[in-house]
């Protein structure tokens, strides 16, 4: 009986398989998973400027923070944190080319509360400090010529 059951389950196993009678899980999860994506990055472009947590970000995908890690990465190569701090940085060097604000205003309207912090952060990101940034790229901005 034993052997019966088993032999049937496989034959209709192969059946499914022959017929291609499925659908991976995952094809039909990433359009779902993309827009939980979509979600999170809405979330962090408006509110980069106040502190975000990992449950937050989460919380935006409607997912388990564990999971939402997994995924977030797969997706976009980076960690949230390290997404969120990405895009700070690449705001604030936005400013320091287009607005004379102070480069601590800058930090902290970019979501910054640690002055040190932002500076470590942008030389990793920007490999150079964000006075020599601010100096070439004003620079840069000014010759251009318009269109």
């Amino acid at each position: 009986c034993v052997f019966t059951t088993t032999g049937l389950l496989w034959e209709w196993l192969g059946l499914v398989l022959e017929q291609k009678l499925y659908a991976p899980a995952s094809a039909e999860s990433e359009p779902r998973r993309a827009a939980q994506m979509k979600d999170v990055l809405r979330f962090i472009r408006s509110r980069y400027a106040q502190d975000i947590t990992l449950a937050q970000l989460a919380a935006a995908a409607g997912m388990a923070p564990t999971y939402f890690c997994r995924v977030f990465r797969r997706l976009t190569g980076r960690s949230p944190i390290d997404y969120v701090n990405y895009y700070r940085i690449e705001c604030a060097s936005e400013l320091l080319c287009a607005t004379s604000e102070s480069i601590t205003d800058i930090a902290l309207r970019c979501g910054f509360g640690d002055l040190n912090y932002f500076i470590r952060l942008f030389r990793r990101y920007k490999k150079c400090s964000a006075r020599t940034y601010r100096r070439t790229h004003a620079a840069e901005t000014a010759a251009a010529p318009l269109p």
